[in-house]
């Protein structure tokens, strides 16, 4: 990036193609109390693959940057092994989150 500059924002833009990829984790783990360990990593690994494969594989569809593309697919697999699989107890659930943040989130366990 020394000789030629404009390197240096293509190494940014790849570094936050998997950044991004983070974002979902986060939200399940500070907003959504159904988020479960297997389904945020199971999107965080689907993200990462396809934000690698659009940067160095493939050309990036329709000029949509690698990460977006990540995060499509990053949220809904997130969501739905989330969803299949079993939450965590609310007993442990009730040291972080409110009762009546819970009783809102999902259906009582």
């Amino acid at each position: 990036s020394i000789m030629n500059p404009s390197n240096l924002v293509n190494i940014l833009n790849v570094g936050y193609a998997f950044l991004a990829q983070v974002f979902p984790l986060i939200i399940g783990v500070f907003a959504w109390p159904r988020s479960t360990k297997v389904g945020v990593c199971s999107g965080l690994a689907v993200g990462l693959t396809i934000a690698i494969l659009f940067t160095f594989v493939w050309v990036h569809p329709l000029g949509i940057h690698a990460g977006i593309w990540g995060l499509l697919f990053n949220i809904p697999i997130s969501i739905i092994v989330s969803l299949a699989t079993k939450p965590a107890s609310r007993e442990t659930l009730s040291k972080f989150f409110e009762p009546e943040f819970l009783d809102s989130a999902y259906e009582k366990v």
